[in-house]
């Protein structure tokens, strides 16, 4: 691959980006470009973290790789912490889960979800927040999405909070939380919302 670019190779592999963003990315051509090539696909990758590329943090996630690519990667992805923010933050946190097995990771999430980051970043981070293990931490900081001024951060928010709650996260269908989360300028009703949720996922967790 040598002499292309991280975009040429990034449109090649998932196709438009707006196309990524809207339906979110097919891995298909991106693995089989891997077992071809890994060292191709590997300085790509590499190019893509130095960009800031959320799509190059969760593809790394997706790989069937051997040890020691865990090892070569690991460490790159650890190097971005300390400057990386919004989406590009939460992926890199979801593929460090995936290398590592550590659930610690998602305390950066949490930092994206209940801080300024844009609005869609915020909802990345409470969607990708609901496939960690349940803690009493996670659980208090998808309550406060739950509370957060864009509906549709709290819409993801409850839905991570029903999974949690070991219910369907399709809070969409709910015929008393849809109204108090979907409420415009409410934040009284987004608080009874966000208790009752809170209060379903903490007594799933405490259940064992």
């Amino acid at each position: 691959m040598t002499g292309r670019t991280w975009d040429e190779f990034r449109l090649e592999a998932f196709g438009e980006p707006y196309m990524v963003w809207h339906d979110g990315p097919d891995f298909y051509a991106f693995t089989q470009a891997w077992q071809v090539d890994p060292g191709g696909v590997e300085g790509m990758l590499r190019e893509g973290l130095a960009q800031s590329d959320a799509l190059a943090a969760e593809s790394i996630g997706e790989l069937p790789m051997p040890a020691e690519s865990i090892a070569a990667f690991t460490p790159l992805l650890l190097a971005t912490r300390d400057t990386s923010t919004g989406t590009f933050r939460v992926r890199v946190a979801q593929t460090l889960r995936k290398l590592t097995g550590s659930e610690t990771w998602s305390s950066d999430i949490v930092d994206v979800l209940v801080g300024r980051e844009h609005w869609g970043d915020r909802i990345d981070a409470a969607m990708a927040l609901g496939h960690f293990t349940p803690t009493i931490e996670l659980i208090a900081a998808l309550m406060r999405g739950v509370l957060d001024e864009e509906y549709l951060v709290r819409y993801h928010s409850a839905n991570s909070l029903l999974t949690f709650a070991g219910l369907p996260a399709d809070v969409g269908s709910d015929k008393e939380l849809f109204p108090q989360l979907s409420a415009e300028n409410a934040p009284e009703l987004w608080s009874l919302a966000a208790s009752g949720l809170a209060g379903s996922a903490s007594a799933r967790l405490m259940a064992g």
